[in-house]
């Protein structure tokens, strides 16, 4: 009996945590329903997985597939046009 309320005790604390400003509720029962091929992203992953999720946010891997344009954090290095344009010269006389 003691495990269990200590289980409701974290579950509530910890609840306000669980999810970003702009995260919408998650049905359970709608994310079953879904195609089994069906990506459903980290933020899904991240309400069963947090302790993964913080470690893989941490890494290069998180931000591999962003789209620049859109969150300008996810370079992580500088590029000079000039060195770009010159590398597509060269891979252009190769083609």
């Amino acid at each position: 009996m003691l495990r269990l309320r200590t289980l409701a005790a974290a579950l509530v604390l910890l609840a306000p945590f669980s999810q970003t400003a702009d995260a919408q509720e998650l049905d359970p029962d709608k994310l079953l329903a879904q195609p089994k091929k069906a990506y459903l992203g980290s933020e899904v992953c991240k309400t069963c997985h947090l302790e993964h999720y913080d470690a893989w946010k941490r890494t290069l891997h998180s931000k591999m597939l962003q789209d620049v344009s859109k969150n300008a954090d996810v370079f992580v290095t500088d590029i000079d046009p000039e060195v770009v344009k010159a590398d597509l010269a060269k891979i252009e006389k190769k083609l």
